[in-house]
Parts: C-alpha cells; sequence; structure tokens
C-alpha cells in the first residue's frame, strides 16, 4: 500500500470514528438524570475536511472525544469555544478540571459543559437497576458519575 492509499484510509478512519461519536444517542434525556443535555447543532458532514482531524492513534476514549467535540465545535456555527481544560486548584492540588466553557450564540449564554463519553457493563448481581451499571473500574458506577455531575 502506497503513502497516500494509507493516509486515505486513516482519514476515512477518522471520519468513521468521528460520526460514531456525533450520532451517538444520549443514554438517558434529562429527566431521568436533572442534567441539561448539550444541544448539538447540524453540521454538515460532506464539507468537512477531516485531514485536519489530527488524533494519535493510541489516545484513552475520553481524551479521543475530547479531540472530536473540540473538532465539532470547529465546524459549529452555533458556539464558540471561551476555554477549555481549565484545571481547579485549592491548595495547590488539582481537584478537578473543567472540559469546556462555551458561548452560545442562538441562546446568547455561556455554557459550562462536562463532556462524558464512557462504556459502562451492567453487573445483575446488584439489587438497584442504576447501581448496576459499572465501568472498567467497578468503584466507577453511572449513579457516582451523575451524582458527581450533578455539584
Amino acid at each position: 500500500m502506497n503513502i497516500i492509499n494509507l493516509l486515505i484510509k486513516m482519514e476515512n478512519n477518522l471520519r468513521e470514528q468521528f460520526l460514531g461519536f456525533y450520532q451517538t444517542p444520549f443514554l438517558f434525556n434529562n429527566t431521568i438524570t436533572q442534567l441539561q443535555l448539550f444541544e448539538f447543532d447540524l453540521i454538515n458532514i460532506d464539507q468537512i475536511n477531516f485531514s485536519k482531524l489530527k488524533i494519535k492513534q493510541k489516545l484513552p476514549l475520553g481524551k479521543r472525544v475530547e479531540q472530536f467535540f473540540q473538532f465539532y465545535l470547529s465546524h459549529s456555527k452555533r458556539y464558540n469555544i471561551i476555554k477549555q481544560n481549565i484545571q481547579i486548584i485549592h491548595n495547590k492540588n488539582t481537584i478537578g478540571e473543567i472540559d469546556f466553557i462555551l458561548y452560545d450564540k442562538l441562546k446568547m449564554k455561556t455554557i459550562h459543559l462536562e463532556l462524558v463519553y464512557k462504556f459502562y457493563l451492567y453487573d445483575s448481581t446488584f439489587n438497584d437497576g442504576f447501581h448496576g451499571y459499572i465501568g472498567p473500574n467497578r468503584d466507577d458506577t453511572l449513579v457516582k458519575k451523575i451524582t458527581k455531575l450533578k455539584k
């Protein structure tokens, strides 16, 4: 395979990964979680130059999705990035990070957005349905994530 074909294959692969991110439905609606869900505006996928999407092959899922979201925002007519990846430091200790601060031009307001894109498996040994959704680390549960986001 020559270098041109390899680059085209890599670009198509990133395009498919981006589409997987962009077209993923929300796991819950906001009445279940009481969290405001992000409103994606439509972008014309056919007019996007995916060769400009530069992502390292071995990024963890969360970092990869942040890159896809940033790429989406660069093509959005509705949102502008004000800041991203803001470290929250207290007494010289990092206690968290704000993923994105955006400006919504349609609603004319600033948005604090925490981007969550995770895999959860269901463990039927839990008695309560929601508590049975666990991440790769069994201590990482869907209930804990929703509780943390509400704070």
